[in-house]
């Protein structure tokens, strides 16, 4: 192989390469325990393996023609119009399409939680100590 040859392919494996990382999927974060929780309380039958078989639909489906979406891409009340959009392109099954739309719905959600509920239960905060402050000035007579 000549220069000029190996200059190409070089090119050629670096398009190559910038195209497999430019097309890879969008991280889409694991569902959790207070996530089941909020779900249960919205649909009462979800739990946190049907919102992590959720996840992967959303890797598996809708990954093979575009970006995988992450949660965050939409407002929570605008996944179900999306789904429904693209429901038959995906060939989506209605079991499929439950799981993917609580999935979607409540980790999109997440955002408008307050900041403990969206961890879970916290440590308490053990307060500083107070900062000594000096005595006022008095000035001298």
């Amino acid at each position: 192989m000549d220069r000029v040859q190996f200059v190409k392919l070089c090119g050629l494996v670096l398009v190559a390469a910038a195209s497999v990382v430019g097309c890879g999927a969008a991280l889409a974060p694991e569902p959790t325990l207070v996530d089941a929780k909020h779900a249960q309380e919205r649909w009462g039958d979800a739990n946190l393996a049907q919102l992590q078989q959720g996840l992967a639909v959303l890797q598996k489906r809708c990954g093979r023609c575009h970006r995988t979406p992450a949660p965050s891409d939409q407002a929570a009340s605008a996944w179900p119009t999306r789904i429904d959009a693209m429901q038959d392109r995906a060939g989506l099954p209605s079991e499929e399409r439950i799981v993917l739309e609580r999935y979607l719905i409540i980790v999109a959600d997440r955002d408008m939680r307050s900041p403990s509920d969206r961890m879970g239960p916290s440590q308490p905060v053990i307060a500083p100590p107070p900062v000594r402050q000096p005595p006022p000035y008095v000035p001298m007579r």
